[in-house]
Formats: C-alpha cells, sequence, structure tokens
C-alpha cells in the first residue's frame, strides 16, 4: 500500500512518482511485446484494439493494449495499481482504459484535464474517482518530451485560463489542417509558456518507474527534441458504474482467459463512451479530446524502431 508520506504527496501534487517499481527484464519484455505491433492499422491488430497516429505530436497510440498480449493483460491487476486503487478509490473498480503510447521527434501533447475525475480531500484520505497509472518504459530527459504537471492545479475548481498549447512550437509544414485543429484548442485564450504557469514541473523519468494521476490535474508533454523513442502504458480505473473511455470492450477470447480478479476489472455494466476513440463510436467530440484524423504520413514507419 501507498506510505502516508506518497499519499501527502499525491494530495498536494495531483501526482506521484514510484521509483523502480518495474524491474529491467519486465521493462525490456513489455517494450519487446510494443514493438510487435507499433505502426499496425486497426485491422492489423486484435479484434477490440485500435490504432491512431497522433498527428502533429509524432505519436502512434494502441488502444486496450490488454488486448495485445499476455504481458499487457496481467498488468490489469498490478499489484500496485490496485493498491494506489484501493487507497484511493474504496469500493468495487474497474478498468476504464489502457493504451500504449509511442512517440518521437515532434511537438508536445497539449495540456489537459478531466474535472469528472472529482479529486478531493476526505477524513480517511484523498480520493479520485479517475486514477491513472502510467508504466514509463523508456528513461526520459527534459529533451524527451517529458510528462508536464501544473502541481496542484487538481485542487482549483476554476476555469484553465491560458491556451492549452505551448507557445514555443514551431508551425509543422505537414497535417496543416490538423494543425489547425490543434491550435484551435486555445480556444482564443492567451498563450502562455508553460514554465511560467503555477506549478509548472517537469516530471523526468527513468524506464520501470510509475506515474500515479488523478486525471483532474492539468498535465501535458512537452516537445521531443532527441533522437530518442519514448514508450510508455497508460491504465486508468474509475468506479464500477463508471463508463468506458473509448468505446473498446474486452473480447470474449481475452476474457476467457483471464483470472477471477481480471475479470472483474474488466467486467462491469458497458454503460457507454467517455470519449471518441475512432470515427464511428457514437460519441461527441469533446473539448479535452477533439477527434482528429490520422496523420498524412504513413505510420508504417514506426514499424521495427528501437
Amino acid at each position: 500500500m501507498p506510505t502516508s508520506r506518497e499519499l501527502q504527496s499525491f494530495a498536494a501534487n495531483g501526482f506521484h512518482v514510484v521509483r523502480g517499481a518495474f524491474d529491467p527484464e519486465r521493462v525490456s519484455a513489455l517494450s519487446d511485446d510494443l514493438r510487435a505491433f507499433e505502426g499496425l492499422q486497426t485491422p492489423d491488430l486484435p479484434a477490440e484494439s485500435l490504432a491512431s497516429f497522433t498527428p502533429v505530436v509524432d505519436e502512434y497510440r494502441l488502444m486496450n493494449v490488454t488486448e495485445c498480449g499476455q504481458r499487457f493483460l496481467d498488468l490489469v491487476d498490478e499489484p500496485l495499481f490496485l493498491d494506489w486503487c484501493a487507497a484511493l478509490m474504496p469500493g468495487d473498480i474497474r478498468l476504464t482504459e489502457s493504451f500504449a503510447l509511442t512517440r518521437r521527434r515532434g511537438v508536445g501533447l497539449p495540456l489537459h484535464a478531466l474535472a469528472l475525475s472529482g479529486f478531493e480531500e476526505t477524513p480517511t484520505g484523498p480520493r479520485t474517482r479517475l486514477l491513472t497509472l502510467t508504466v514509463c518504459l523508456s528513461d526520459v530527459g527534459t529533451d524527451d518530451g517529458p510528462f508536464v504537471a501544473l502541481a496542484g492545479s487538481h485542487r482549483r475548481a476554476e476555469d484553465f485560463p491560458y491556451g492549452r498549447l505551448h507557445p514555443d512550437w514551431p508551425e509543422p509544414q505537414f497535417d496543416r489542417e490538423v494543425s489547425a485543429a490543434f491550435r484551435a484548442q486555445n480556444e482564443g485564450r492567451p498563450q502562455v509558456r508553460w514554465e511560467d504557469l503555477p506549478g509548472y514541473t517537469e516530471v523526468l523519468v527513468e524506464a520501470g518507474d510509475v506515474v500515479v494521476l488523478t486525471q483532474d490535474l492539468w498535465h501535458g508533454a512537452k516537445a521531443l527534441h532527441s533522437g530518442r523513442t519514448r514508450r510508455t502504458l497508460y491504465f486508468t480505473y474509475g468506479p464500477y458504474w463508471f463508463p468506458n473511455f473509448h468505446g473498446l470492450r474486452t473480447s470474449r477470447e481475452v476474457f476467457e482467459r483471464a483470472s477471477t480478479v481480471q475479470r472483474r476489472l474488466l467486467g462491469g455494466p458497458f454503460v457507454g463512451n467517455l470519449y471518441q476513440g475512432g470515427p464511428d463510436v457514437g460519441v461527441e467530440p469533446s473539448a479535452a479530446f477533439p477527434f482528429v484524423p490520422n496523420s498524412e504520413r504513413d505510420p508504417a514507419r514506426f514499424r521495427g524502431g528501437r
């Protein structure tokens, strides 16, 4: 279970880094498994997985990664994950989202937050309704597109007054239509350098670290300037009654070979989608995660990259 000091860190900042949570052998095995899928289009993936190649950010996203092999499925009931969930979300929970991100040189991910996470302090400790645990499969320094958090922003209920994009990001010479969609996310608000915002923190990690965060924390990612590839796994949990993120369900084949605990976390009522994962899942685009078409560039160039 997380210590009282770790929970205090989480409550104060909206995130906490568990250093060295996964050993190098496990990190290497997960990375190898992920590379086998990188660059594949949705028709070539397991039936309940979905691929998107996020333009501008230069990012390959593999949705429903629990469908992509036993090592990913085994993360569903990872003891570290469930210990944090028990401390922050007592009661019945379920996995609402699992995906992998592979990023290369490009601009970063706009700042975003989900107010429905409902972070609060209670007499028995901090609570949240959406808890994300990210497994870092790569060392990430300041030039490797690090995760950025505005520490303490999960405590502020007011609307975010600034543009969501970093003003230093260059205008890409490709994907013009999508670049315009990205700029529209600023919604006419002033562009302020993230480094000047209250609580600005670059979260630098080593492979095997796990970042725990509440989704009402304002966070994003810096531009990736180095020639290295950044790989991360994301698992989000919520109350048993909570909707899925992207309309993706667990396949019968995976559900049948899952353990009893995994089935409980993968099951539950399908009460609808929370955010669009593809163009036809029947969910209106959201301000936090607007749908954009795939890049003009061929995602197959991600194949085999180390």
